[in-house]
């Protein structure tokens, strides 16, 4: 599910698993297709950058930029018992 629809998405990682490239197709009425690519630097701390609607020809077409913090559970369990 992308969006609350069908689609498909692929992922490949380079440079030992520090730079991730993402490209999705979904909403197959429209045809979206979106790319990224996301850089993690150390751990869990990463940058984004992107398009969206690829293949538009209404010059919808979009690109976006972010940053996040990527946290499993190992490391809110770390984070949780450290104060206590």
């Amino acid at each position: 599910m992308i969006e609350n629809g069908g689609g498909f998405g692929l992922d490949y990682y380079f440079f030992r698993r520090k730079l991730k490239a993402t490209v999705e197709a979904f909403d197959f009425t429209r045809t979206n297709i979106r790319g990224s690519l996301s850089y993690y630097f150390y751990r869990g701390l990463y940058v984004d950058a992107g398009f969206n609607d690829a293949l538009d020809k209404n010059d919808a077409r979009s690109g976006f930029v972010g940053a996040g913090l990527y946290l499993t559970n190992d490391d809110l369990k770390l984070l949780l018992t450290k104060g206590l």
